[in-house]
């Protein structure tokens, strides 16, 4: 327990610590000496979108292909697409080694961290917020959401609807961008 340690480096003033205080465990320290536990907490808001089910893209593709068009379903396989990139986008940016603050995010600000040892036990602290997290908990996050989160050669054709997308209005606009970054994606695997 880290209270042991803790007592030794008093001396004798650890007879004077109440008995309750002596048997804390060492997460009621780190709690009591962070006063913000929070800021020491790592994964809590690490989140990456999911990949997009392939059974709704497949149902989008045959409504569209039989004339319907239900834009309940062009709307959420769009916005799935484009969460997905723009994690995409983001992690491959923190494997280069720019980092983008999780909490920050959530605030509506942006701030960069840079990776400068490119190790797994590196700790990214955001100057900020204090959020901090080592990479290797950072990259097991990503893996938790089915992976593959790193762009390889497509990051191209990820950027780029990223950045279309959002300014589509009507739904042909819609799916002909979801199937233009489908194409894109499948040509550069072939490639």
């Amino acid at each position: 327990m880290f209270y042991i340690g803790w007592c030794r480096h008093l001396g004798d003033a650890s007879s004077y610590l109440p008995t309750l205080i002596q048997q804390v465990d060492y997460y009621a320290i780190l709690t009591l000496v962070s006063r913000d536990y929070k800021s020491m907490n790592d994964r809590a808001d690490i989140e990456w979108a999911p990949r997009v089910s392939l059974a709704k893209i497949r149902a989008l593709y045959m409504k569209e292909a039989s004339g319907i068009c239900d834009d309940a379903l062009v709307d959420e396989v769009g916005f799935s697409l484009l969460w997905r990139c723009e994690s995409i986008i983001e992690f491959t940016e923190a494997v280069k080694g720019w980092v983008k603050c999780k909490r920050c995010a959530r605030s509506g600000t942006t701030t960069l961290i840079e990776r400068k040892l490119k190790k797994p036990s590196e700790i990214l602290r955001c100057p900020t917020c204090a959020w901090q997290v080592r990479w290797r908990v950072y990259v097991a996050e990503a893996n938790k959401k089915g992976g593959r989160l790193e762009a390889g050669h497509a990051l191209e054709a990820f950027q780029r609807y990223a950045g279309t997308f959002p300014g589509c209005r009507t739904p042909k606009e819609k799916i002909l961008e979801i199937d233009r970054l489908i194409n894109d994606y499948h040509w550069i695997l072939l490639a």
